[in-house]
């Protein structure tokens, strides 16, 4: 674990290598302590990217969200909370900027649909993490 990494960056990591299961991330997002940009209004900042969707993102730690986003007003939570907040249709991208990102769904019924996804699009991922390190 790196300086300034929480359990949370830690767990990230490790789903991202395939490690861990995504269920397992999901259920430590809902109770670990989330950081995001605070918004004039109650509620989350909102981008809509056309061709990949509407998306907000979380951050693990506040030294990511600060170099993120900058100098900002900022709010922190349980996940669980976080997740409530979030407009249906609207993923969650935790840590963005940084190669353990991970793309979460509001609401989720079935993990395990989830889960066989998650495994399916694995080597994408995967070969898209190695290309960017190059």
């Amino acid at each position: 674990m790196s300086v300034g990494d929480s359990d949370l960056t830690a767990l990230a990591r490790a789903v991202s290598a395939g490690e861990r299961p995504v269920k397992a991330f999901y259920a430590a997002f809902a109770k670990a302590v989330v950081y995001a940009r605070r918004p004039e209004k109650p509620g989350v900042f909102v981008t809509d990217t056309e061709s990949q969707g509407r998306w907000t993102v979380a951050f693990t730690t506040l030294d990511r969200l600060a170099a993120h986003a900058g100098a900002c007003d900022y709010i922190s939570m349980p996940g669980a909370i976080f997740l409530e907040l979030v407009p249906p249709g609207v993923g969650v991208m935790v840590d963005p900027d940084d190669d353990h990102r991970l793309p979460l769904v509001a609401r989720v019924d079935d993990f395990f649909a989830l889960e066989r996804e998650w495994k399916r699009t694995a080597p994408a991922r995967q070969a898209a993490a190695r290309k960017a390190v190059r």
